[in-house]
């Protein structure tokens, strides 16, 4: 059976980052520091790029204008993250 303990303390450290960046009011900053531990574990691959990739159709479709939805999708994210400056 592996020992996860180094990976549970890791995640108990991020998330009390976090915890930290959200009491500030950085939101973005929060979701950072937990997203990169979750990289950093032993979380399933798959999964995982499952789950963001179900996130970026959501922000897609909730918070990106619809003149600029078809943009995302031909192009992908970093023409249009660069074009935002």
């Amino acid at each position: 059976m592996a020992d996860h303990s180094k990976t549970v303390g890791s995640l108990i450290r991020a998330a009390e980052d976090a915890a930290t960046a959200a009491q500030e009011g950085d939101l973005v900053g929060n979701f950072v520091i937990l997203l990169e531990s979750i990289i950093r574990s032993e979380a399933d691959p798959y999964l995982l790029a499952g789950v963001l990739s179900k996130a970026v159709a959501a922000i897609v479709a909730q918070r990106v204008p619809v003149e600029r939805q078809q943009v995302c999708g031909r192009m992908g994210w970093l023409p249009l993250i660069a074009s935002q400056g």
